[in-house]
């Protein structure tokens, strides 16, 4: 089991706390997480609100010494990212080395990813920090293609930007047939990446190994919101605009219910096709789905 926050595993040693969602992330890692100086706190993963005793012992345990013993020590700049410390990224960036790399392989552009720092991950990208070092978040290959994979999955839009340079917006994880536009909704939401994609010629209807486009992933995704606000709905939206512009859902006033509409069908959909011997025809959805 891997922290969702910093991407390390789970062990003994760094310490694990579980939320009353039922996420875990290192003890560390969740104490400054819910303590954020902006007040969105929230479980980094479903983006539950926590519960009172969970934000009093958040409080707790920032003073107490056994935090700083389980944290890996790390350079300056790549602590401020994790920190979210824009004065201390600003000051860090000015002569920062760009491919320094903490004890486990990782670069500040890979925390920039992790920690959603876009104006970090931009100002290093723009200084030369190597795009392929953070495919390790995705697949520990450090190659471009899984840094598409690993920009998607976090939401990071500049990572994702210069990934797409070089790399084609329906590449195809060769182990899991996971295309970037999946990855992208089926973790950390983003409206903005989601949209990346798509404009780049992503395939609304691509299928993995098991038959799932991205209307499966993202009606399977927990996570409710994406970090500028955006609904689960606003991106499903998006995906359906791309699969059939003539339905413009942005235009329409009940977009949020013809959104949840899609999203309770797809989701009785994928129901269905777990438990059936059939396969599932991406280019041929439920008509009650695409029904304007």
């Amino acid at each position: 089991m891997d922290c969702s926050i910093c991407c390390d595993a789970i062990t003994a040693a760094t310490g694990r706390t579980v939320m009353s969602c039922g996420h875990e992330f290192h003890t560390a890692c969740l104490v400054r997480w819910l303590q954020k100086p902006d007040g969105t706190g929230n479980c980094p993963y479903c983006r539950a609100e926590p519960t009172e005793t969970e934000r009093l012992v958040a409080v707790s345990e920032s003073d107490s010494e056994s935090d700083s013993e389980t944290l890996e020590y790390l350079p300056p700049l790549m602590a401020a990212i994790r920190d979210h410390d824009a004065a201390a990224i600003a000051t860090h960036l000015e002569n920062a080395d760009v491919h320094e790399r903490c004890d486990s392989g990782k670069t500040a552009l890979c925390y920039a990813v992790i920690h959603g720092e876009d104006a970090a991950a931009t100002t290093l990208l723009l200084n030369g920090a190597d795009l392929a070092v953070v495919g390790r978040l995705y697949d520990e290959k450090e190659t471009v293609e899984s840094a598409l994979m690993a920009a998607c999955e976090n939401g990071s839009l500049p990572c994702v930007k210069a990934a797409l340079a070089t790399v084609s917006p329906n590449y195809v994880n060769p182990d899991t047939g996971i295309t970037p536009l999946m990855a992208a909704v089926s973790n950390d939401l983003s409206c903005a990446v989601t949209k990346q994609l798509l404009a780049a010629g992503a395939d609304v209807f691509a299928q993995d190994e098991f038959g799932w486009n991205a209307f499966m992933w993202l009606a399977e995704n927990d996570t409710s919101f994406d970090y500028e606000g955006n609904t689960k709905s606003d991106i499903m939206a998006v995906l359906l605009t791309a699969a059939h512009p003539r339905l413009i859902p942005h235009c329409r006033k009940d977009k949020h219910v013809a959104a949840t509409r899609i999203q309770a069908t797809w989701r009785a959909y994928t129901i269905r096709t777990k438990s059936s011997s059939l396969p599932f025809q991406a280019d041929s959805p439920p008509s009650t789905v695409l029904a304007p």
